[in-house]
């Protein structure tokens, strides 16, 4: 694993170079900021992960909702970060921070959040030119053909055709070419992480159990799950546990004949609703043990008088719970552990690269106090 001194020889060129100095006008850079996507995982094309891949892609997608009249003028641009003998420009970081920095301006943001937004962006920036140093310098750029492939597995993984995938893509917003240079990003990134920072990170076993007791030390025993809905109708000053079970048996005639709970629960509001995923039965309190064992699955139980009110239960489903072995957790766990571990591996590597690299942060980004100036405004506003 090479170490801090050798890491200078891989960004010799960017060492305490002089600033680039004066005004240079829009050349059409683009800024390419480190994401990994989900993706890259099989089995995670769905809703969700659609969701959060939008989450973890928005500065990206903040560059493609900007409007493409907008980002054709050609203007004076200065330097927002000179890193190495590379460069920043002020309208790479406001290119990807305008459409959320009109929103946070609506929702009355001060200057100070807008120029730490820009900031943070700024941030990533830095962090992706030192990565693309060590990437073209080492050899480990991914090409066309190994990005292609990496997209046909995910296709393939997720049971979607290439013409299909690309859909849901475009679907999200986000433009199929900048897809791809997410996914030569993340291939490249994984490259970084297996020649430079892999070897830092070592697992032990007792890391791994002591996870798996904290996780699963207070998990039952062997037993019955269950899913369940349940109606409660509480006693107060107005009604006794008489008075509140005739209103349950009346409820419960609506639901054998096919009326939800939500929906009897929704008419009265005074009737408590509560659904349960997956409970074991030994998690339920003593009152419902006995009226639960009673009732079937996909059945409604009878009315249950309480010393506080009275309640009745729709038992959905059961099945069979068996504990979570040791054995069972522990490659997920190491897995857990092990990301976790690259992680920080990772971001104290590029605090070693940023060390031997000249950085230099310039106008509003090295002067924090200044005014934040307002964004040019998208065509059509």
């Amino acid at each position: 694993m090479p170490g801090p001194a050798q890491f200078s020889a891989l960004i010799r060129c960017g060492r305490r170079e002089s600033p680039a100095q004066g005004k240079i006008r829009r050349s059409g850079l683009r800024p390419q900021i480190y994401t990994s996507p989900v993706l890259l995982r099989a089995g995670y094309w769905n809703s969700e992960a659609r969701n959060l891949v939008r989450s973890l892609l928005l500065v990206c997608l903040c560059l493609l909702l900007t409007s493409s009249a907008h980002a054709e003028k050609q203007l004076v641009d200065g330097i927002a970060a000179q890193v190495g003998n590379r460069v920043i420009l002020f309208s790479d970081v406001v290119k990807l921070t305008g459409p959320s920095e009109r929103k946070m301006r609506d929702a009355g943001a001060s200057p100070k959040e807008i120029l730490r937004f820009r900031s943070d962006v700024l941030e990533r920036l830095i962090d992706r030119k030192l990565v693309e140093e060590v990437i073209e310098r080492s050899n480990l750029e991914a090409t066309d053909e190994e990005i292609d492939q990496a997209i046909e597995g995910i296709a393939t993984e997720n049971g979607l055709t290439m013409e299909s995938l690309r859909a849901s893509v475009e679907s999200e917003g986000l433009a199929y070419e900048s897809y791809r240079q997410e996914i030569r990003g993340e291939i490249e990134r994984s490259r970084v992480l297996n020649s430079r920072v892999r070897s830092r990170v070592q697992i032990e076993e007792t890391e791994v159990a002591a996870l798996y007791k904290k996780k699963f030390s207070k998990q039952p025993g062997p037993g019955e799950e269950l899913r369940l809905e349940q109606l409660l109708l509480p006693t107060g000053p107005q009604r006794n546990q008489s008075m509140a079970c005739q209103e349950i048996q009346a409820a419960r005639v609506r639901a054998r004949d096919g009326e939800s709970f939500a929906s009897i629960a929704e008419s009265n509001p005074e009737i408590g609703f509560t659904q349960l995923d997956w409970i074991h039965k030994d998690q339920l309190a003593n009152w419902m043990i006995s009226a639960v064992s009673a009732t079937e699955s996909g059945s409604i139980g009878k009315i249950i008088p309480t010393d506080f009110g009275c309640a009745l239960i729709h038992v959905i489903e059961r099945r069979r719970f068996e504990p979570i072995t040791f054995e069972q957790a522990e490659e997920r766990l190491y897995e857990q552990l092990y990301n976790r571990e690259m992680e920080k591996a990772y971001g104290q590597w590029l605090s070693e690269l940023r060390k031997e690299t000249y950085i230099e942060k310039k106008g509003i980004f090295a002067h924090r106090s200044l005014t934040v100036p307002e964004p040019e405004p998208a065509a059509g506003e």
